[in-house]
C-alpha cells in the first residue's frame, strides 16, 4: 500500500509480490505536519533477495530459528532434494566409547569428536551409520572392544578404545586394541601400565599394581588425557578425559 499514512512514531508494513530473482524495489517517503502540507520525498531504494532453503529430509528434524536440525541415533540417511542459495551445512559426528575392562579394568576412551561449521552439499542421500559401543569385558585377562565407526557419507569419526582387564599386563598395557580415537584405561595389576593411545582424540590414564593396591586408568576423553591411577593411600582410579560441548542442537550439550 504506497499510498497509506502512517502516525508518527509507528511502523508501517510494505508488502510486495512473489520476485523470481533478486529484484530492486523504490520507495518514496515524506513526512505531514499538523496542517496538511507535506515535506520534500526521500527516495529509498532495496533489493528484494529471492532465498531459497535447502530441503532435505533424514533423521528427528527441529527447528532452531532459521535452521533445521536433523538429529540421527541410528542409521539411516541425511537425503537432500534441494541446495539453497547457502548450499552448506554444519555437522557434529562423534564416534562411540569403547568399553570397559573387567575387575579392576580400564574405562573406556570416547570417540572422535568432528564438528565442521560449513559443509557443502549437493543434491543427493548421504548414508549415515551410527556405530555401536565397545562392549565391556567378562573376563579379567583380556581388553574390552574397541567402539564401531560413525559416518556420514565419507565422512568416519572412529570409535574410542577398550579398557583393559585387572589381569591383563602385556608389556607396556598399551597393545593395538587399546588404541582408539581415544584411547583405553590401563589396567590395576602387575607392575605400572600406560594407557591406549588416542589416534584421533586423547591418550587412557596409567595403571597398576603397587604394595597391595590395583588401581586403574580413567579412558581418554576427547578434550584430555584420562586420568592416570593413583597408587599410594588413599588410592583411586583415574578419571574419564573431559569431552566437548557443542551447540548445533541449539543449546550447549556435553
Amino acid at each position: 500500500d504506497p499510498s497509506g499514512e502512517v502516525a508518527g512514531g509507528s511502523a508501517h508494513t510494505f508488502v510486495t509480490q512473489d520476485v523470481s530473482g533478486n529484484q530492486q524495489a523504490t520507495i518514496r517517503v515524506r513526512t505531514k505536519d499538523a496542517q496538511g502540507n507535506y515535506s520534500a520525498p526521500v527516495v529509498i531504494t532495496v533489493t528484494i533477495m529471492d532465498v531459497a532453503y535447502t530441503v532435505a529430509t533424514g533423521g528427528v528434524i527441529t527447528e532452531v530459528g532459521d535452521y533445521k536440525v536433523h538429529t540421527f541415533t541410528s542409521s539411516s540417511s541425511f537425503n537432500v532434494s534441494q541446495v539453497g542459495t547457502n548450499n552448506t551445512i554444519e555437522y557434529l559426528l562423534v564416534g562411540n566409547g569403547g568399553g570397559g575392562g573387567a575387575g579392576i579394568g580400564g574405562g573406556g576412551g570416547a570417540g572422535q569428536y568432528v564438528s565442521v561449521a560449513s559443509y557443502a552439499v549437493s543434491v543427493s542421500n548421504y548414508n549415515v551409520t551410527i556405530g555401536g559401543g565397545g562392549s565391556g569385558s567378562s573376563n579379567a585377562n583380556s581388553y574390552a572392544s574397541q567402539a564401531s565407526s560413525t559416518t556420514f557419507g565419507s565422512i568416519t569419526a572412529v570409535g574410542g578404545g577398550g579398557g583393559a582387564g585387572w589381569r591383563h599386563f602385556n608389556t607396556g598395557g598399551n597393545s593395538s586394541a587399546m588404541n582408539g580415537a581415544s584411547g583405553g584405561g590401563a589396567s590395576g595389576d602387575n607392575g605400572t601400565h600406560s594407557g591406549g593411545t588416542g589416534t584421533h582424540g586423547n591418550n587412557g590414564g596409567s595403571g597398576g599394581y603397587t604394595v597391595s593396591v590395583r588401581t586403574s586408568g580413567g579412558g581418554g576423553g576427547a578434550a584430555s588425557a584420562g586420568g592416570n591411577a593413583v597408587q599410594s593411600n588413599p588410592a583411586s582410579c583415574g578419571n574419564g578425559g573431559a569431552g566437548y560441548n557443542n551447540s548445533i542442537t541449539g543449546s550447549s550439550v556435553g
